[in-house]
């Protein structure tokens, strides 16, 4: 079996893919994207939350602001 599967991506989404794990789902993204200070991610929306199953399966669609941007809804 390789390293890498469909199965990660899907564990990955049960995971990370609910609005509890929003505070460490925007931790990892910073560390990953080595975000700091004013240019960290201090908002994070998931779009299609798990068990959200569909033709995104295996993606985690998110919506994110930097520090100091206020989002307006139109």
């Amino acid at each position: 079996m390789s390293g890498y599967s469909l199965l990660n991506d899907i564990i990955f989404k049960i995971v990370f893919g609910s609005d509890s794990s929003v505070p460490v789902l925007r931790a990892l993204l910073n560390a990953l994207l080595g975000l700091q200070g004013s240019a960290r991610i201090v908002e994070l929306e998931i779009l299609n939350p798990a068990p959200h199953f569909d033709s995104s399966l295996s993606m985690l669609f998110t919506k994110c602001l930097p520090c100091g941007v206020f989002w307006r809804p139109r």
